[in-house]
């Protein structure tokens, strides 16, 4: 298991690991936000993406429940949200 708070830096922090991420297909649990990590020169749909790419499916925890998002990159989570990233299995 893998709890990221990288403080904007979360992409750089799951590239860091992408051996980890191939060999041991631990769960994620984030929060990317717009702001921090535009200062890193990305957005929150690029670490959605780059974890949709290594076989990841992924679940947004909002105040009322995980809710599956699946596959898809809804326009929203550009704006940020606390993401749990399971393998796709």
């Amino acid at each position: 298991f893998i709890k990221c708070d990288g403080e904007g830096a979360e992409l750089h922090v799951l590239r860091g690991a992408k051996q980890t991420l191939e060999k041991f297909q631990p769960t994620v649990l984030l929060e990317s936000e717009y702001i921090p990590a535009k200062k890193f020169g990305y957005t929150p749909v690029d670490v959605i993406q780059f974890l949709l790419e290594r076989g990841y499916r992924y679940s947004v925890i909002t105040d009322a429940g995980v809710k599956p998002a699946g596959q898809s990159i809804p326009q929203d989570l550009a704006l940020g949200r606390n993401i749990l990233f399971e393998k796709a299995r």
